[in-house]
């Protein structure tokens, strides 16, 4: 077994911190973006995207049930 090198583990630290911008403001990605072009590239990556859909779709839809959302 692999083990993750320091710079994927940083990758996957850093993703985690920018999914959980809110998606109501689209400023806060774009800025996040500028911040350097690691942050950019991860941003801009078809992962991120469907990961960040994917989390605060589940999250609109806890909150028009009536829902808190975990």
């Amino acid at each position: 077994m692999m083990m993750p090198t320091a710079a994927s583990l940083m990758d996957d630290l850093v993703e985690e911190f920018l999914i959980r911008l809110p998606p109501d403001d689209p400023a806060s990605l774009v800025n996040a973006s500028l911040v350097c072009k690691r942050w950019s590239r991860l941003i801009a990556g078809r992962v991120f995207r469907r990961k960040f859909r994917k989390i605060h779709r589940a999250k609109l839809l806890h909150m028009a049930r009536g829902q808190e959302a975990d």
